[in-house]
């Protein structure tokens, strides 16, 4: 299978919903997906699945197009930030201990650490 289709994530997104609703439908077997390489690539989302229900049934308000999208795109680039600020922090420690490894100085192996020297002072006939 080809990277065509989108993943969870991509899905969630732009239907709206979360993640885990996405894999629900997936195992329910509401949105038909293929699995490559351990992960889901949805290549069609059903009528049903993206039909919204009218908002006396669910509760909410009805969302313009535009602010949904906005809000989609919100939330993805604050998602993306909050990855790239752990990466952040994982490669500033990873650089801290490089450099510490760096400035480390070189131990001298056992037998050079002056163990004999003892040995050829205190018996200067050998």
């Amino acid at each position: 299978m080809s990277n065509q289709g989108l993943t969870v994530e991509q899905a969630a997104a732009a239907l709206g919903k979360s993640e885990k609703t996405i894999r629900r439908y997936i195992d329910s077997g509401k949105i038909k997906a293929e699995k490559h390489k351990g992960a889901y690539r949805i290549l069609e989302i059903p009528e049903q699945v993206t039909r919204q229900k009218p908002p006396g049934q669910t509760g909410q308000k009805t969302v313009q197009s535009g602010q949904r999208e906005q809000r989609v795109t919100q939330v993805t680039l604050i998602g993306e930030i909050e990855r790239l600020s752990r990466q952040v922090g994982y490669l500033t420690a990873e650089n801290a201990r490089l450099k510490n490894l760096l400035e480390a100085p070189k131990r001298l192996p056992w037998y050079k650490r002056g163990f004999f020297k003892w040995l050829t002072v205190a018996v200067p006939g050998i």
